[in-house]
């Protein structure tokens, strides 16, 4: 028994119906797939993106209060002369001196430390036979609240004290 023409095409498209439905059920997994992974990589880049920013407005508060520090140091020269008086101190009676923040910024957390050094030349302008140069660091540190963007910055201080005053 030999089938016609017609009897072949109805079973082939018989057969056909199912594999349409299976290679759809691939294309929209497959579409699913690249979906989820593309929302997971742009989640990725924007959390990546927050954390360049947390980061960087950390340092720029670290830049603002050593800046805001350095000022006030111009205008009052205690913190200067205590950290001065705490060196000549053994190393284990002395205390870290700790000025009072220049900037409130209620986000970030920010810890400064002046430390002396030690005696140098005077800074360009002055005199040696009057002026010594009494070398400070400050230390500024500053972290984003509830982030893990921090900035530890270090600016040294070389302050033209006179000379009788250098040998506290």
């Amino acid at each position: 028994m030999t089938k016609t023409n017609r009897e072949i095409s109805m079973i082939s498209q018989q057969a056909q119906r199912g594999s349409t439905l299976l290679f759809a059920m691939i294309f929209v997994l497959v579409l699913t797939v690249l979906a989820v992974s593309t929302m997971s990589t742009s989640f990725l880049d924007e959390k990546m993106a927050a954390n360049s920013q947390f980061k960087n407005q950390a340092f720029q508060a670290g830049q603002s209060e050593g800046q805001a520090q350095f000022d006030s140091y111009i205008n009052d020269h205690t913190f200067l002369e205590r950290a001065l008086l705490e060196s000549q101190k053994p190393p284990a009676d002395q205390t870290i001196i700790e000025p009072p923040e220049q900037i409130d910024h209620d986000k970030i957390e920010k810890d400064i430390e002046l430390i002396f050094n030690r005696t140098a030349q005077p800074p360009t302008g002055f005199s040696f036979d009057i002026f010594t140069g009494l070398l400070y660091d400050q230390n500024t540190n500053a972290s984003f609240a509830n982030t893990s963007a921090r900035s530890d910055q270090t600016q040294g201080i070389n302050y033209a004290a006179p000379k009788d005053t250098a040998r506290l």
